[in-house]
């Protein structure tokens, strides 16, 4: 199992990422969208890791729990930014998170770029019809992270300087199709 990175552009990012990776796959997302009624609690149903971001201690607990999904078999999908992007670039990072998670154990770490889903970013955008997107995506990886061998601030940064890296191949298509 593994842990797979992604930038977060459109609700259509989680449908995607679950048809595109093989295996059991669950994702981490803020509490606040455990909120929302139907999609919170088919969330909780389906498993999906819920994170405090604000609370440390809760969401270094999420991230344990996280780490016993992988150690299971599960793989884990972590949308490092945090957020959905409002244009299609890539976020700043939620590094004390990361650098937390990071630090717990060895990892191994997929970076999965993609792209086109952000024209769909708000639910809104379904209303009002929007008929296609094309999407292309882009892996990056296996990564590999030793907190005992590794730096985490060095990692994240060389994971967002990836990322930035394959949505510019994307665009320009230099990334193969």
């Amino acid at each position: 199992a593994y842990v797979i990175m992604t930038n977060h552009q459109s609700y259509l990012d989680i449908p995607v990422m679950a048809l595109a990776v093989h295996g059991h796959l669950r994702f981490i997302a803020k509490k606040e969208l455990f909120r929302i009624p139907v999609f919170g609690p088919a969330m909780k149903a389906a498993g999906i890791i819920r994170i405090d971001r604000p609370d440390r201690e809760k969401a270094i607990e999420s991230l344990r729990q996280a780490a016993e999904e992988l150690h299971a078999g599960t793989n884990i999908w972590i949308a490092p930014e945090g957020t959905r992007t409002r244009d299609g670039r890539i976020g700043r990072f939620q590094r004390a998170g990361l650098r937390a998670m990071l630090q717990a154990r060895d990892w191994e770490v997929w970076v999965v770029v993609g792209d086109g889903m952000w024209r769909c970013a708000r639910l809104a955008d379904f209303v009002r019809g929007i008929d296609s997107v094309e999407v292309r995506m882009l892996a990056d990886g296996p990564l590999r992270f030793s907190p005992q061998r590794d730096d985490a601030d060095a990692f994240i940064d060389d994971l967002r300087s990836r990322m930035i890296s394959g949505l510019g191949r994307l665009r320009d298509g230099s990334a193969p199709s």
